[in-house]
């Protein structure tokens, strides 16, 4: 139900003005862009119940369909030196902000740092390493000038549920040490832009591998289907 002064979308009812709720809103919105059944739905773990499970039923209900989405991927919560973060308590992360100070691909490698179902703490010790990290990596970058099809053993991980936690670690800086001198390399002093960027090969490489292979899982619809 909505109020005289209330704003939102509404329509005529026998119990008055009113709209759906957000949860069939969601299973009306993907219907009319993705339709009855579509690969992959997300949000946050949170969402899980009850939203996620009303609009499986309502959907597969109004459907008459055997499943909803395929494939569920839950994100964790990312917490600001070990506090949650919330408006009240004026510890919002904005991404414009953080742009500002860092570059772009050192947020993209923090965010990746762990799994993206479970929780990740923001700190200065996390941006610090990231960019110890990204200068390893671009100490050992490479033109890439014909196509490559990067091997299964590196990808690995990727294919089970986008394992980055064990990818970045285990994979991309075994192959980058290989090719580093003994001594720790430091940061240019000129702008991470200008030279960070680079990387882009690399990310397009494992994209075309993944869109190429049968072998992802991100976690099949189990009982959320």
């Amino acid at each position: 139900m909505t109020s005289e002064t209330d704003e939102e979308p509404s329509w005529d009812s026998p119990w008055g003005k009113g709209r759906p709720g957000w949860h069939l809103e969601c299973s009306v919105m993907s219907k009319r862009y993705l339709g009855e059944e579509f690969d992959i739905h997300g949000g946050g773990r949170d969402l899980i119940f009850p939203h996620h499970e009303n609009e499986i039923a309502q959907s597969r209900c109004a459907n008459e369909t055997n499943s909803f989405a395929n494939y569920w991927v839950h994100n964790g919560f990312i917490t600001l030196s070990n506090e949650k973060m919330a408006k009240s308590q004026g510890n919002i992360l904005k991404i414009k902000d953080f742009k500002n100070k860092y570059n772009g691909q050192v947020l993209r490698l923090a965010l990746i740092s762990a799994h993206y179902r479970k929780g990740l703490d923001w700190n200065e010790k996390l941006i610090s390493e990231c960019e110890k990290t990204l200068s390893k990596w671009y100490s050992a970058y490479s033109d890439v000038h014909k196509s490559t099809i990067l091997p299964d053993e590196l990808l690995d991980p990727l294919y089970d549920d986008l394992n980055t936690l064990r990818y970045v670690p285990c994979r991309v800086h075994k192959r980058v040490s290989s090719r580093l001198p003994v001594q720790d390399l430091v940061l240019p002093h000129f702008p991470l832009q200008l030279w960070l960027p680079s990387l882009c090969p690399l990310v397009a490489l494992i994209l075309r591998s993944l869109t190429r292979s049968t072998k992802i899982s991100i976690r099949p619809n189990a009982r959320t289907s």
